[in-house]
């Protein structure tokens, strides 16, 4: 099997959909071994800010000198970004080698369950069987959607698990109240695993609690009164965290005080059971975390913001991080959005930052077209409101675009905002155009 095929493969499993569910998942991981039994797993669920607690806690244990795997989905470029070691994508060679692997042992299973492997399971398996092949010493691993029946949920018992803060979303999938979606995170939590939680709210915390003293565990809950913003910048944020005063991270927004309060404590536990992490490398840890897409400075002249901004949860921290940051300022936001998703809601609680609108539509079948979610725009709003073509966004964006629109993302002569948010199958292409200028 050659890389290409073993591609082609993977991505003719979409025909799969989305099943969630653990039999299959177990079926393929039982035939490789259960690799994932042999790791020391930090696993990690939660509707926002799963990815960049996953990134503190890797930078953190990478500063201690630890060699450490991180899962994360969806890729931001391409299907190699999901695994990493110390920022490497996994290698093609090795893809090519598992995937074939997967294959026949997929193919076995649709002989016996009558059912085949989904892309995720794919990816998690071939994600377990790296860094078990690779030596690594924690896997940090990113629930994909819910948790209890997430295809990462087939580990044993993980060293630490972490739930970020839990929104309404997926709700046709996990439940349309948060106590139901905080059940399907709490799914993750094992027995006798300790567990860190963000801030939560209350309905939600209380689901969690319950599901970890029936596992005979205990839930630590980050309080926002220990976390005391002190200064801040359009790139940097200085703060205190209970003990640990003036930190420093990179990421913007005060959500992101609290993913890193959650790092932390997830760190902290760690130290408990043995692992050497000092004070020094959690500082340091956190000011070298880079997350993309996450409130990323893509430009300072323009200042032009990317975010993964994508249900109505992120669009309240992404307008928070606006207001701390970047107060007063007026925008030009670039947005491609799910159909799936309370556009509504979420366009509405921007409309009062926005000097005009660019509108995309994501690369994914659940997209909503570009001039649908313009036309929803100027219900709510007379700035202008430009919806692009595919055409437009699929190879050189700039080439197609109004000469007005190429003068935002070309103008020197006075100062621009723009930010690009919206599903991270948009934030590809969004990067592209703004890296290419």
């Amino acid at each position: 099997m050659e890389f290409k095929e073993a591609m082609d493969w993977i991505q003719s499993s979409e025909k799969f959909g989305l099943i969630l569910g653990l039999d299959r998942m177990k079926y393929l991981m039982g035939n490789l071994d259960n690799p994932q039994n042999k790791l020391n797993i930090v696993h990690i669920a939660g509707t926002n800010g799963k990815g960049s607690v996953a990134t503190y806690v890797t930078t953190i244990l990478e500063e201690a000198g630890y060699t450490v795997g991180k899962y994360v989905s969806p890729e931001l470029h391409s299907f190699r970004d999901r695994i990493t070691i110390k920022d490497e994508l996994i290698e093609s060679e090795f893809i090519t080698t598992i995937t074939e692997k997967i294959k026949n042992i997929s193919e076995k299973m649709a002989e016996e369950l009558g059912e085949q492997a989904t892309v995720f399971e794919i990816t998690t398996a071939m994600a377990y069987e790296y860094f078990y092949e690779k030596h690594v010493d924690f896997a940090v691993m990113e629930v994909g959607l819910g948790g209890r029946f997430d295809a990462t949920n087939v580990i044993d018992k993980p060293k630490v698990c972490a739930i970020t803060k839990i929104d309404l979303d997926h709700i046709a999938i996990l439940g349309d109240t948060l106590e139901k979606i905080a059940y399907e995170k709490a799914g993750i939590i094992k027995n006798g695993v300790p567990v860190i939680s963000s801030p939560q709210e209350e309905e939600a915390f209380e689901v969690i609690e319950d599901v970890a003293k029936k596992n005979n565990t205990t839930v630590f809950q980050i309080n926002k009164k220990d976390i005391a913003s002190k200064e801040w910048g359009e790139d940097y944020q200085k703060f205190d965290y209970g003990d640990f005063k003036d930190l420093e991270i990179s990421l913007l927004g005060e959500h992101q005080l609290e993913n890193a309060g959650t790092a932390i404590e997830v760190i902290k536990e760690l130290i408990a059971q043995g692992y050497n992490i000092s004070e020094s490398d959690i500082r340091a840890g956190l000011k070298n975390t880079r997350w993309k897409a996450r409130l990323e400075i893509l430009s300072k002249n323009p200042l032009i913001l990317l975010d993964g901004a994508h249900n109505v949860g992120g669009i309240t921290s992404l307008k928070n991080a606006l207001d701390k940051h970047f107060s007063g300022k007026k925008f030009t936001f670039v947005t491609g959005i799910l159909a799936d998703k309370d556009f509504k809601n979420m366009l509405r609680m921007l409309t009062p930052y926005a000097k005009r609108w660019i509108t995309i539509t994501p690369p994914n079948p659940r997209a909503l077209e570009a001039s649908k979610l313009a036309e929803e725009i100027r219900k709510e709003t007379d700035v202008e409101v430009t919806a692009l073509s595919d055409a437009a966004v699929s190879a050189n964006v700039l080439n197609d675009m109004p000469e007005d629109l190429k003068a935002v993302f070309n103008k020197r002569e006075e100062p621009e905002y723009i930010c690009m948010f919206g599903s991270l199958y948009s934030a590809d292409v969004l990067r592209t155009w703004v890296l290419s200028l």
